[in-house]
């Protein structure tokens, strides 16, 4: 494995350019492979002129789902038998068809995404080791069902009272049932 290649010549640049403009063949990045070149880490918008001293540039290592990937970029594992879940690029195989990962492995083109594919979490809190969902805005949506916490005084007075709201009753409901246990179980703490 290697990393990037490292230009120390104004020839090593016009030859990493030629490379990126293989790369970058029948791929979107064709009419725009000076997205795959990165000057002082930053993307460039135009093509490079390569006025500005070697060490200041970087290359893509190879493209991925139509984006150049660049040593330091954090790729996720996809597949079922998954021993880590993201990478961070180190470098690529000399045969430019492997990703390296600094020691954790090699991967190739079928194996990695750019996309986390981690499913998206409804929106959760825990307390006490149980996980709640996230109450709504008020507006957030136009029929919401409510959960409303009052705090009353002996005499019947309402001290507190809060409203909240959620998309469904199935979430209104698992948030009673947790914060009724929760309470239920601090009666017994006196």
């Amino acid at each position: 494995m290697n990393q990037a290649t490292e230009a120390k010549t104004q020839a090593d640049l016009y030859r990493e350019y030629g490379r990126i403009l293989d790369m970058t063949r029948d791929t979107n990045l064709q009419g725009t492979p000076y997205h795959c070149v990165k000057l002082h880490g930053v993307t460039l918008n135009y093509r490079p002129s390569f006025t500005e001293p070697p060490n200041g540039y970087t290359f893509a290592l190879t493209i991925l789902e139509d984006r150049p990937v660049f040593v330091g970029d954090i790729l996720y594992v996809v597949g079922v038998h998954q021993l880590v879940s993201s990478i961070k690029v180190h470098g690529i195989s000399y045969n430019r068809r492997l990703l390296d990962a600094a020691g954790v492995g090699v991967w190739g083109p079928g194996m990695l995404t750019f996309a986390d594919p981690t499913p998206v979490r409804k929106r959760e809190f825990i307390l006490n080791q149980k996980r709640l969902p996230i109450p709504l805005p008020e507006d957030a949506v136009a029929h919401t069902d409510r959960l409303i916490l009052t705090w009353k005084r002996a005499d019947g007075r309402i001290v507190v009272s809060t409203r909240m709201f959620y998309g469904d009753l199935s979430s209104a409901g698992k948030a009673f049932g947790i914060l009724k246990s929760v309470m239920d179980d601090a009666k017994g703490l006196d």
